[in-house]
This record gives C-alpha cells, structure tokens and sequence, in this order.
C-alpha cells in the first residue's frame, strides 16, 4: 500500500500505519467475532508529500481557469504513482510461545560458516539449528543469542547461490505451546575497495538491470508467475544483479534472486 493506510475489523480500528510498502500487522483477537463472519475493510491513501515514499507534494490553484478548491498531486520521478493495496493480506494464529523476530549475520573463515544469530520470542525456551540444503543438521545451540559454526562450509556465490536454514524453536515450558520459524540465509562476504566490490574476496562486475515492481496488465499487483517471467529475462540477458527501483520491495521478491544467485543492489528509498 502506500503512504499510509488504516485497518478495521467489524467496524473497530485496529491498525493505522504510515509508510508505504512496508508490513505492518495488529492483534486482532479482541475484535473478531470467532465462529463467525467478520468483515476487514482498509482504507489507503496515496497522498504525497516530502514525509513520503516517494515524495511530492499538492499544489493548488485559486484562480479564474480551475473550480473552488481545485487541487492536483505534483511529483519529480518518471513512474506511475499507484493506489491500493500493493502485499498480501494474512490472517495467522500464534501460540502463547511464539518467535516475534530472526537476526542473522554470516560470514565465514577459511572452511569454516559463522553464524551470529539473536531471537526475539514469546517464550521460556528456545533453540535453533542449521540445516543444510539436504536437511541434514549441521549446527546447532540454545538460547536466544549465539554464534554457530558450520564446518565447511558451502558458500553463496553469484550465479551458484546455496542457502542454509536456521530452525528457530520457541517453546512455553509450563504450558508446552511451540513455535517454529525457518528462515534461509546464505553465508558470504562483502567487501568495497577503491576500486573493487568483491564478494567472498573475489572482484564482482555488475552487469544488470534496474526494475520495478510493475507489469503490464497488472500494475503493481504481486504475481508470482510474472515474477519469475521477468527473472527469466535478466538471466537471458547475461545478468548477474539487479537493482530495486525506488522503494522497499516484497520479501517474495527479495528471497527469488537470493535462491537463484543474483546479486541485488538494494536502494535507499528515494526518488525525485
């Protein structure tokens, strides 16, 4: 959605959030009706201004050519500027016990995986482990932050991507409610020179295309296919990255060039 939005459930607001594209999310329980129909109804607003995502700004005209109070939106970027609902919508049950947050940082040292990782849970226990692209474990802890080793390790490489999973485990000792989250990641090294940006010490040449999140016929809609179509495209061009364009993209778009071994430039989000 974009620059701002508010949420009800039967009729009671739940949710007001300003910032487009970005996930926001709200404990619902005390307003749903349960076993029964309930109605979600969003409101959106694609208003710019300088405080916005991208900006712009309103100008009016008070004069002979243009109605009382005539406004029109004015901006400096070259883009269809969108309205709607651009995310999923999810509807998701938790347990007492349950994983709010995963941080990981990974790099590595000769042969061997470093895994810095800190969990933000609802719960009295906690454990995690890596499991490799086979399942296989080969890591594992207790406790809610730590470090992991993962002996030779393999790692993520333009063009050859090879991603790890950490098994995180939330558990209410008393009421024996759990949670379990598996988020991929990839272990590599990024480093900037003068006059080279390596990754995992070796030079990488950039050679890409800047993207949107836009389609024909769709707009700004997430589509899977469409998705995977456009990737299709870059590789078929000798693309090795990829640039986002201007504005915080989808986790589902993030997590397809991470699987598949394209490099992404990920902007700062600003335009105009």
């Amino acid at each position: 959605l974009l620059t701002a939005a508010t949420a009800w459930v039967n009729g009671r607001e739940v949710a007001n959030h300003k910032g487009g594209f970005l996930p926001f999310a709200a404990d619902v329980s005390d307003a749903v009706s349960y076993g029964g129909e309930n109605r979600l109804s969003v409101a959106v607003d694609n208003v710019l201004t300088w405080e916005t995502l991208p900006p712009g700004w309103i100008k009016s005209c008070d004069d002979m050519n243009h109605p009382s109070g005539y406004r029109v939106q004015d901006i400096q970027f070259d883009f269809f500027h969108y309205a709607g609902l651009n995310r999923a919508v999810v509807l998701t049950t938790m347990p007492r016990a349950y994983i709010e947050d995963v941080r990981i940082r990974a790099t590595y040292e000769g042969e061997t995986g470093l895994v810095d990782y800190e969990i933000a849970a609802a719960g009295t226990e906690v454990a995690v482990r890596v499991l490799d692209e086979q399942g296989r474990e080969v890591a594992a802890a207790d406790g809610p932050k730590g470090s992991l080793n993962i002996p030779d390790v393999r790692l993520w490489n333009p063009g050859n991507a090879y991603l790890y999973t950490l098994e995180c485990r939330a558990r209410d000792a008393v009421e024996g409610s759990e949670d379990v989250y598996r988020e991929p990641f990839g272990v590599r090294s990024i480093k900037v020179t003068d006059k080279q940006f390596l990754i995992n010490d070796k030079p990488f040449y950039f050679q890409g295309c800047c993207k949107h999140e836009d389609m024909d016929i769709k707009g700004r809609a997430y589509d899977q296919a469409l998705l995977v179509k456009d990737f299709n495209l870059m590789q078929w061009l000798g693309a090795n990255s990829t640039r986002t364009s201007h504005y915080p993209y989808s986790e589902e778009f993030m997590r397809f060039p991470d699987r598949h071994g394209l490099v992404v430039i990920d902007e700062a989000p600003a335009v105009g």
